[in-house]
């Protein structure tokens, strides 16, 4: 055992091994759930997890291959083929893919003929729930790479019916930081909401990931199923194509999109697939490749080998390090612990409220800033409170007025709640602007001292004057007897202020 995975409290278990007082058999030929959902929370299904990794040699890169997108869009139908082709292949130096697709008879994974691999099947129900593993890495020996262990992962379909936001972006989240290629399954071309709801799902990813790092994704690979223009690809089509979807726009929202993408991804690539036939739609097709369009075979031959045999195959990486089967269950494991205690990323909502949210916000943060201008531009010395406050209304109407014009959408409950928000906001401002205005008034610092200190300077006065003829007249002496107490008094009643303001607690009075 290793010193990462003794440092971490992890052992990789054999499935030989009996765990919990139960044995656990194994077959090498069917999928395996790795994340599944109770009662709306994210369950690892570790044993599972270690039972594949425990088989990768310790020195072997690891690449992880998913594939994401919305439901009933045939998923696990293509991962059945990457997967036949990858098992077929992982022994042999030089791959003929023809020879290979002529001898291959059956894809595999249909529910209804009881065939090993990932489940699917015609029909309006989604097949795979949570997200699934190979059980048994695939060794391949890559053209470029050279020896590759290799994860297939299929993830449950998004945007269903049954399938709210949080697990949606849960899914797509994990699937995404896991991987190190994912293939986007996207029907009949990219359009603007696959982008948003991308940037949007991926925007999480990037929050709790290692920003020292880089961009936190690895390689998305656009997949766009049911082409209807295959006779026009080609590699420069492809990527010509990527280069129009995340090309300039007029309008700041979609460069944002776009930028989002581009920020999160280390590499963008696509490709195209035409429809498999009209024979594989059928609720009783099995699998049978005599049944797939001409079309549809020669375009996923092309497939195969351009991501497969021609491209670099991404492993599995944090950063530019190369990352292991000693590793891949701790940053599995803490990846999970993250997503199911919400920590480091917000509160998943919808695209509606997202939006409404950030118009709220922005909203907000206009009109106070409004409200400061209004103020700043006239406020330069002490004002009288009655013209301050004059002021501060004005400027608070100016603001509220603002906020009126910016926040339109929700319902008005929503809007009154980002109002009230604003408000307070202003409250406290106000009573920062009357803080500032009364430490700006004239003798401010003379405060209660200001009476006595008057009378000191006249009772000084005074006794100089009456001094003069206080031997020879008698109401000069009484004056100026008079005037010296006076002059002792007010410098008692100002020691007695000192003593009160720097000595009692809570005095604010003076």
């Amino acid at each position: 055992m290793d010193k990462t995975h003794s440092d971490n409290n992890i052992k990789i278990t054999n499935y030989n091994e009996t765990i919990n007082n139960k044995t656990i058999k194994t077959n090498d030929n069917i999928a395996v759930n790795l994340i599944s959902f109770e009662n709306n929370q994210i369950k690892l299904n570790d044993d599972n997890l270690k039972y594949v990794l425990d088989k990768i040699p310790s020195d072997i890169p690891i690449s992880i291959i998913s594939i994401i997108g919305a439901f009933r869009t045939g998923k696990s139908f293509l991962l059945n083929i990457i997967l036949k082709f990858l098992k077929d292949n992982e022994k042999k130096k030089i791959i003929d893919i023809d020879l290979w697709f002529n001898n291959i008879k059956t894809i595999p994974g249909n529910k209804n003929n009881n065939k090993e691999g990932f489940l699917w099947c015609n029909g309006i129900d989604s097949q795979t729930m949570g997200i699934w593993i190979w059980k048994s890495p695939i060794m391949f020996d890559h053209p470029i790479n050279g020896k590759t262990a290799i994860i297939l992962m299929d993830s449950q379909g998004l945007f269903d019916l049954n399938t709210n936001q949080k697990k949606t972006i849960s899914l797509f989240g994990l699937s995404s930081l896991i991987s190190s290629h994912i293939i986007y399954n996207i029907d009949k071309r990219i359009q603007e909401d696959n982008l948003q709801h991308l940037a949007l799902f991926s925007a999480y990813g990037q929050l709790i990931s290692d920003k020292n790092n880089g961009k936190c994704l690895q390689t998305l690979q656009f997949l766009i199923r049911d082409w209807q223009n295959f006779d026009k690809v080609n590699t420069n089509f492809s990527n010509s194509y990527i280069d129009k979807i995340f090309s300039e726009r007029k309008f700041k929202d979609l460069n944002n999109t776009r930028n989002q993408i581009k920020n999160c991804f280390n590499k963008i690539i696509c490709s195209f697939l035409p429809h498999p036939g009209l024979n594989t739609i059928k609720t009783e097709y099995k699998g049978r490749i005599k049944d797939l369009d001409k079309n549809f075979i020669k375009f996923i031959k092309e497939y195969l080998k351009s991501t497969f045999l021609q491209n670099i195959l991404e492993v599995k990486k944090i950063g530019n390090t190369k990352i292991y089967s000693k590793d891949i269950y701790i940053l599995i494991t803490k990846y999970l612990e993250i997503f199911k205690n919400e920590k480091g990323f917000p509160k998943a909502t919808t695209i509606l409220e997202s939006t409404i949210m950030i118009q709220h916000n922005s909203a907000i943060d206009s009109s106070l800033e409004i409200f400061r201008h209004s103020i700043d531009s006239i406020y330069k010395t002490y004002m009288s409170n009655v013209n301050f406050n004059k002021l501060l209304e004005k400027s608070k109407s100016v603001s509220l007025k603002n906020f009126e014009g910016l926040c339109t959408l929700g319902d008005t409950n929503i809007i009154e709640d980002s109002k009230n928000i604003l408000l307070n906001k202003i409250d406290y401002e106000i009573k920062n602007y009357n803080k500032l205005n009364e430490a700006k008034r004239p003798l401010k610092f003379m405060g209660p001292y200001i009476v006595p200190f008057v009378s000191i300077m006249v009772s000084m006065a005074m006794t100089n004057i009456f001094s003069i003829c206080s031997t020879s007249v008698s109401i000069c002496s009484e004056l100026y007897l008079l005037f010296s107490i006076c002059y002792y008094l007010s410098i008692f009643t100002i020691l007695i202020f000192i003593f009160l303001r720097f000595n009692i607690p809570f005095t604010n009075i003076i």
